[in-house]
Formats: structure tokens, sequence, C-alpha cells
């Protein structure tokens, strides 16, 4: 199972027949057998060892439908952004992040940051943030995984110290989600925070029209899961996975 995972997270880098291809052999494998219950219903996925890093928006099954991975069952709970505090980050040397963030910014409104305090201090208490920088994610030392802003890492381990973590975190990075359930979506999922980030490499343009279709579904009252799911069709899944 974890050589298909592979493949399917590296065919989803380079988008074309292959990424086809290993999306439907796991399709078969791990959604055929259930397909007939699930209908047209959301999806609350519990994954276990390598399925952790599985791109569940490119499995046939899962387009377009509603899915979220969580650490438990009663962990799970749906979310709809509220009209809190919003807070926009754009890191270093990443050709999309500073026109994405301007663009989010100027429609919805809230708080542009860029370094390391001010950006923790803006989280702290906020309804939602969003983050277009460079990920890193530490297999051999989860909790110090984390994205880079103008002066330095912002690490798993900062957001721990956070009094009121933000209710959803948009993480518009490449492989921002992967070790799933450990390193920075732990301390958030443990939390209480939701999390939107990839698996996979993103592409800039790309993931700037679907952070756009994102929003504009989630203000038009649509659950987290649900605005994903839907913008993913309009502009292709990405990687990209609703945690929590």
């Amino acid at each position: 199972m974890a050589d298909h995972v592979d493949a399917l997270r590296f065919a989803a880098g380079v988008r074309g027949s292959a990424e086809r291809l290993a999306a439907e052999r796991l399709d078969r494998t791990l959604l055929a057998p259930v397909r007939p219950l699930l209908g047209d219903r959301a999806l609350v996925v519990v994954p276990a060892g390598e399925l952790r890093d599985l791109p569940w928006a490119a499995l046939p099954s899962c387009v377009g439908r509603p899915v979220s991975v969580v650490p438990s069952a009663g962990a799970w709970e749906p979310r709809t952004p509220g009209t809190g505090r919003r807070v926009w980050v754009a890191g270093p040397n990443l050709e999309h992040a500073d026109r994405e963030i301007r663009q989010l910014h100027r429609r919805w409104g809230g708080q542009r940051r860029s370094r390391v305090d001010p950006v923790l201090a803006a989280m702290d208490g906020a309804e939602l943030v969003h983050i277009a920088a460079h990920c890193r994610f530490r297999e051999d030392s989860p909790m110090f995984s984390g994205v880079e802003l103008a002066d330095g890492p912002l690490y798993a381990y900062d957001l721990d110290r956070l009094a009121e973590p933000p209710r959803l975190l948009v993480l518009s990075a490449c492989e921002g989600a992967r070790g799933g359930l450990i390193g920075l979506a732990a301390v958030l999922l443990r939390r209480g925070t939701a999390l939107v980030a990839s698996t996979t490499p993103v592409p800039d343009a790309a993931a700037t029209r679907l952070m756009a279709g994102l929003y504009e579904r989630l203000a038009a009252g649509l659950g987290v899961a649900a605005a994903l799911a839907e913008a993913q069709r309009a502009h292709g899944h990405l990687g990209f996975g609703c945690l929590g």
C-alpha cells in the first residue's frame, strides 16, 4: 500500500495519465468495496499508517465529495468559518505568495503579516489564518516541521504556545499536510484547529485560483470540506485535503 500511495503522490506532482491510473488503482482497493454505501454523502476518514499521506481528493470516488481526514471519529467536527479576525501571511522566495495574499486580503479584509512573532500574535484567537509559504516536513523530528517566514521558520512547536489557536488554518504550500496527523497537523488538530493543506507539490498559479475559489464558496456558507471539494472540482485537487 505504501508504494501505491507514494506513486500517487509523485504522479500528482506531475499530473497526467500516471496520476489517473495510480488514483484508480487505489480507489478500487480502498473505496470500491464501500461505494454502494457511500452514495453522494460526505466522507470522514480516520487513516492509518501510509494512508496519512494519501491525497484523497485525487481518488475518483472522492471527486467533488467533501472529505475530512481526522485522528478519530470523535474528533470530527463540521466547520464553517465565522466572521472573526482573518490573517493573511506570505512567506519569502515563493513566486505566487505575495500575489495570492494581496488578492485575498483585498477581497476579504483582515490583517497581513510576514514575520514569526507578529504572525503568532495575530494567529492567537483568529478565526482564519491563511499562509502561503515554503513548507518543510521533518520526518525525523515532526515538531520541527514548519513554514518559512520573512525572518525565519515558524515551527509546529511554536503553534503549541498559542493561548487560543485559530479555528481554521489554510496552508497554501507544497506538502503542508505531509505526515498527515503528526507534526504541524497534530498540534493544530489537538488544539481544535481545522487545517486545509496539501500532501503533494503545488503548482503556484493553480494554487492561487484554487484558494480564491475556496474562499468564494466559504463566503456562500459552505462548510470547509464542502467548499474545498467544490473548488477542487473547478480547479483541480492539487493534493489538498481538509484535516479536522
